[in-house]
């Protein structure tokens, strides 16, 4: 089904949720979702759906009932639950494909009148740790992902990034 992973991966994924704090708000949506009710209607927002081949595979029909404006679908030959990890090549050429379409059509257009320009405004919780980050990026480029490495100053500071005048 999918690859061995090494302890030293292992490690590497661990200490990202540990030195960042952030195990708790990926388990957040779990929670959430259990104890959320669910709209009964289809949503409207622009949606895309990358289906790697060894995870879930999303059966088309219940995903147009539930969703009603699914602008991509991708299907892969690889990847798995953690595309990030098994495929990371294929799920950021997807998001790239799939924000591009978005950025010219009227939908995002009457979007950003109702919410705004959706900027960051700043962080709402504390700052990063520096040494921790330091000791991931040193990991990341030991493995060979130097630009998974680069991606961590981009990132924004927080999981939770305040936005100027958009949708809560």
């Amino acid at each position: 089904m999918g690859t061995a992973v090494d302890a030293e991966t292992v490690l590497t994924i661990a200490s990202i949720y540990w030195f960042t704090n952030t195990g708790a708000s990926s388990a957040r949506l779990y929670h959430e979702e259990r104890h959320t009710e669910h709209p009964t209607e289809p949503t409207t927002a622009p949606t895309g759906l990358a289906s790697f081949a060894y995870d879930f595979r999303p059966v088309r029909k219940f995903a147009e009932r539930d969703h009603s404006n699914i602008v991509s679908w991708s299907e892969f030959g690889r990847g798995g639950h953690w595309a990030t990890h098994d495929a990371p090549d294929l799920l950021v050429a997807d998001l790239r494909q799939l924000c591009r379409g978005l950025r010219t059509t009227e939908e995002l257009k009457r979007n950003r009148s109702r919410w705004g320009d959706c900027r960051p405004t700043g962080r709402t919780s504390a700052p990063r740790d520096p040494v921790a980050e330091t000791a991931i990026r040193q990991s990341l480029v030991g493995q060979g992902k130097a630009q998974a490495a680069s991606w961590l100053e981009e990132a924004p500071a927080s999981p939770t990034v305040r936005r100027r005048g958009c949708a809560p």
